[in-house]
């Protein structure tokens, strides 16, 4: 949309819970249909079985602590708002300004303890990647310890380093550990 000389661009950045491989061990997702227009019901209704970690989701601290916040019980602050996208390799090398507290990393390498520290210490309350993981069980553990929420299985091959504004909250599952996100980026350009 225009406003004022500028346009929107907007960026999926989103994995399709389908096309997305599945975590190790995880199941397999299904579409079941419970009522179609084909077999003669009135409207078509289905039922989707799938673990909440499939394509691109949001993990919460109860993901690896019973006493952590769930998804709906986590600030929609962490997932609507400024963000800063960067390939993963070039964390050490950033300058980051403002108050942004959104980190999206491109790339394919997982997130160690030291980077996470240095994440956390450039004070981002919110950090997502590409991967199917952001890292091992102790990168997952330090993160969700401090509140930090996780983004997983983000497509950001269309989305350039820089700042956006995004909007991926969580689906507001009560009580869950986890849950999908239809992500987006948003940037104005003239």
């Amino acid at each position: 949309p225009r406003k004022e000389g500028l346009c929107m661009k907007i960026i999926d950045i989103s994995k399709g819970i389908f096309s997305t491989p599945v975590y190790p061990g995880d199941p397999e997702p299904e579409l079941l249909k419970i009522a179609s227009l084909d077999e003669g019901d009135a409207f078509n209704l289905s039922v989707l079985k799938a673990s909440l970690h499939t394509g691109t989701h949001i993990d919460s601290p109860k993901h690896y602590f019973n006493s952590g916040a769930s998804v709906d019980e986590l600030p929609l602050e962490k997932f609507i708002g400024k963000c800063f996208v960067v390939n993963g390799e070039n964390i050490s090398r950033m300058n980051f300004s403002g108050n942004i507290k959104i980190l999206l990393l491109k790339g394919k390498k997982e997130t160690s303890i030291d980077t996470a520290e240095k994440i956390i210490s450039k004070g981002f309350t919110t950090i997502g990647t590409e991967l199917d993981t952001i890292g091992d069980n102790e990168v997952h553990s330090f993160l969700l310890e401090r509140n930090t929420a996780i983004i997983e299985n983000l497509d950001l091959s269309g989305a350039e380093e820089g700042e956006y504004f995004i909007f991926a909250p969580p689906v507001k599952v009560e009580g869950s550990e986890g849950s999908f996100t239809r992500a987006v980026l948003l940037k104005d350009y003239l």
